[in-house]
């Protein structure tokens, strides 16, 4: 039972910061530039904001060795509780799932 309260609480986090991650790529290239407007002179700390992040975001992407921490603890929960491994998590809970609906779709629509 802790490993299937472990698995969704983890499930939930990742699916968490893949959104965050994805509203980001977004948001952070216009925050500059609205923060400009509000404040012109604060334009060395909104830069050095701008370097702050991308380094940061550069630095723990070569931390992980291109294997997401997330997608690997699931992995041993998943074989814990004798459930089959993912590859990646947005394959499987994003684009599999929406395949499979799409198929459905397709085979009733004949």
């Amino acid at each position: 039972m802790k490993d299937w309260i472990l698995l969704i609480v983890l499930v939930a986090a990742h699916g968490f910061a893949v959104v965050v991650n994805v509203v980001g790529m977004f948001i952070l290239p216009i925050l500059p530039c609205y923060m400009y407007m509000l404040q012109p002179s604060a334009l060395s700390l909104i830069l050095g904001t701008i370097i702050a992040v991308a380094l940061i975001s550069f630095l723990i992407r070569l931390s992980v060795a291109s294997d997401c921490p997330f997608t690997n603890y699931e992995n041993v929960l998943r074989e814990r509780l004798g459930l089959r491994r993912i590859g990646g998590f947005i394959g499987h809970y994003f684009i599999k799932p929406f395949r499979k609906r799409r198929r459905h779709h397709d085979r009733t629509k004949q």
